[in-house]
């Protein structure tokens, strides 16, 4: 087996658009992202938008060096999955937020999804939409005091890899049983995954390391990307 797959996952509050880091933030975007952000109706969702996409250019610049953060490009694939358009790079991301929480995760060469939910916020109105017989047996035979934290785990699983795959939330990926069970392991294949709690949030990371091993680095603050750095 190769070297492991570092994946590095960022977990962190949204920053409020009346905070004077927000302007600092809105900055580091490309103006089809701002358009995008002023679209947005509610402060909370543009301030969720505005700290993923600002945390991604940070964190794609703390990772490579000489590249500055409002540098990056972006583009998606025909099933809408995002990728690095410019400058070129082998990184691969994915970026997820909910209620008081925004996640991003990194990888060099490998695909990833992942997906961040309140713990005790995945009702069961989800089950017969996105969860397999099989899975929702596994529901029905827990303790009441431990359902809603298995359907939190499993439903964000299940969007991690379908965020991992490009395809979402598919009738193919529905009809895929998976087992959250373990807090890491093995997926389906090639795919691996890794599952842990920030705080009130439950986080899980779905790759695809091809059979090398999978690495996670977690981190709570924003990263410092430069300020300055070459031309692309």
């Amino acid at each position: 087996m190769g070297p492991a797959v570092t994946v590095h996952v960022w977990v962190v509050p949204p920053v409020e658009e009346h905070r004077a880091e927000a302007s600092r933030l809105r900055a580091m975007l490309a103006d089809d992202e701002r358009d995008r952000l002023e679209r947005f109706a509610y402060p909370y969702t543009r301030s969720q938008y505005l700290t993923a996409h600002a945390l991604l250019r940070c964190a794609l610049s703390a990772l490579t060096d000489g590249v500055v953060a409002a540098q990056w490009r972006f583009t998606a694939s025909r099933s809408g999955k995002p990728a690095i358009a410019a400058p070129d790079s082998t990184l691969r991301f994915n970026l997820s937020h909910t209620d008081g929480a925004v996640a991003c995760a990194i990888a060099d060469g490998a695909e990833c999804g992942i997906d961040v939910e309140v713990a005790d916020a995945v009702g069961q109105d989800v089950d017969a939409f996105a969860f397999t017989a099989e899975e929702r047996v596994r529901l029905a035979l827990v303790p009441n005091e431990s359902r809603s934290p298995l359907r939190t785990a499993l439903w964000t699983l299940k969007e991690a890899y379908g965020k991992a795959t490009g395809e979402g939330l598919t009738a193919r990926v529905r009809a895929t049983t998976l087992d959250p069970s373990p807090p890491a392991g093995r997926l389906l294949r090639q795919w691996r995954f890794k599952r842990f709690a920030a705080g009130r949030h439950t986080v899980s990371l779905v790759c695809e390391p091809k059979g090398r091993r999978l690495r996670c680095r977690l981190h709570h603050v924003f990263p410092t990307p430069p300020t300055t750095g070459r031309r692309v």
